[in-house]
């Protein structure tokens, strides 16, 4: 994390993970020059703002995760959003399309990930027989499915 960079965080529980990284990283774009140009060997930049938390697909994703997820950032040229689970499990909503994924067990993996080119995992709901992740469709069985079932903590 920042040593010594704090931001003033509002409308997020001070214990929920969102937090420490608002509070740190709230304002800052990474992955990209001030030109908004990718640099060089970086696969996606990120924007640190909170992100909307009462959309209709991540409220639905919050319950089948059970787990209250906040979102921290925007990436890809803002076309998703990144969101914690009150366990600190990081997650990609599309904004392209109707797909949720998951990016990594804790902050600092999923980060590296998506600025040096680690795929998520897409994820389907109960209603969804497919999903469409990088231009992949992705089928109920398929092995590059993330089974949040199994990824749940308790």
């Amino acid at each position: 994390m920042l040593a010594g960079r704090r931001v003033a965080v509002e409308d997020i529980s001070s214990d929920h993970p969102a937090f420490d990284i608002l509070e740190q990283f709230s304002g800052l774009h990474v992955g990209a020059g001030p030109d908004g140009e990718m640099l060089e060997e970086i696969f996606n930049d990120i924007c640190f703002e909170p992100a909307r938390n009462d959309d209709p697909v991540v409220l639905r994703w919050s319950e089948l995760l059970d787990s209250a997820l906040v979102g921290f950032a925007e990436c890809h040229h803002r076309h998703g959003a990144l969101f914690v689970s009150a366990d600190g499990r990081v997650f990609c909503q599309s904004y392209m399309h109707d797909a949720f994924a998951y990016q990594a067990d804790d902050f600092q993996t999923a980060i590296d990930g998506l600025l040096f080119g680690v795929r998520s995992k897409p994820m389907l709901r109960p209603d969804q027989e497919s999903v469409r992740w990088y231009g992949i469709r992705h089928e109920r069985g398929s092995l590059e499915l993330y089974d949040y079932a199994k990824g749940i903590r308790g």
